[in-house]
């Protein structure tokens, strides 16, 4: 890679974080005027209960990083990098996240300090370059925090998005999970919601 490439792509980068920052600027009087909700994170195939308030809060949603060896099936091991509930384990796929369109949500990610890889996360549900990637790049044993409003409803992707070794590769081993923005009023009543991602190893 020449010197001059290099240095383009530091300079994006740099660019993009400098872009992306107002966009999740922190604003105390919107914080303060809401209520602030710990986020009840599921494995799949449990689904966060629905909403049932009417009005935006403030949501703290904290995850991990991990990085752990496994089983695929009795005879075979892999090296599973994943993302699991503050305090908690790695899950393949990583939990599942559920907030309201207006919602201020507040990620915390750890990052394990038996990691051996930085991580971070692209929000799919997140307006910005990058989904707040480069504000969430995590080292071992480091914490970060990202800011955002949820603006549109959907179900969405998440995944890892570091750089190094790859962005493939980190989905690959098991980096990603969904997000869910409810409308406000909520969705449909159903009998029973199942969280399932498909991927391959």
């Amino acid at each position: 890679m020449s010197i001059s490439f290099s240095r383009n792509v530091r300079n994006a980068g740099l660019i993009s974080a400098l872009v992306i920052a107002p966009c999740f600027a922190f604003t105390p009087g919107l914080v303060s005027a809401a209520e602030t909700i710990k986020a009840q994170v599921t494995t799949a195939p449990n689904v966060p209960p629905p909403i049932t308030r009417t009005a935006p809060a403030n949501i703290v949603v904290e995850l991990e990083a991990h990085e752990w060896v496994g089983n695929l099936s009795d005879d075979n091991k892999y090296k599973f990098w994943g993302f699991g509930p503050a305090g908690g384990t790695g899950t393949v796929p990583g939990p599942m996240i559920r907030v309201m369109v207006g919602d201020t949500v507040e990620i915390h990610l750890k990052n394990n300090k038996d990691s051996k890889e930085s991580h971070n996360i692209d929000f799919h549900a997140v307006t910005g370059p990058g989904g707040g990637a480069a504000m969430l790049n995590t080292e071992p044993g480091e914490e970060s925090k990202l800011r955002f409003k949820a603006l549109s409803a959907g179900l969405y992707f998440y995944h890892c998005a570091t750089a190094s070794p790859s962005i493939p590769e980190h989905i690959a081993n098991g980096m990603y999970g969904g997000i869910l923005v409810e409308p406000v009023g909520g969705l449909k009543k159903v009998d029973k919601e199942f969280y399932v991602v498909q991927s391959e190893f």
